[in-house]
């Protein structure tokens, strides 16, 4: 490496930083939700666990019919509201890489990439 080549490197990391900070400071709000929403799915799937912890201690030893049924209500409940969830947090993230990608596009030059594909094309 020259060292004509150093300062080059340095400035476009720091360019690239740039960019990518921006980009991240656009969706700072969808991140922050999209944490909220990954901690309630995480509470959500325990569901399973937690019913079949109820059914061992609560139904079996009594045969309590009404128990089993509001305990499954209830699964069935918690079930649909992880899926409503994760579909949501699905959606945002889509969007999310949507935007950060249009904005990565904008902020970074595509003359090196350009000029690369260049080289190899000459070379084959």
């Amino acid at each position: 490496m020259s060292a004509a080549s150093g300062p080059r490197t340095t400035a476009g990391r720091r360019n690239s930083g740039s960019v990518l900070a921006s980009a991240l400071s656009c969706g700072r709000i969808a991140l922050c939700g999209i944490g909220v929403f990954s901690a309630f799915l995480n509470l959500l799937a325990l569901t399973g666990a937690i019913f079949m912890l109820q059914i061992y201690d609560r139904v079996l030893p009594n045969g309590s019919v009404p128990t089993l049924v509001g305990l499954s209500l209830l699964a069935v409940t918690f079930f649909g509201f992880y899926g409503l969830l994760d579909l949501l947090r699905g959606r945002v993230l889509v969007r999310l890489g949507g935007c950060l990608d249009a904005t990565i596009r904008e902020g970074l030059p595509m003359q090196r990439g350009r000029a690369e594909l260049g080289q190899q094309q000459r070379t084959m």
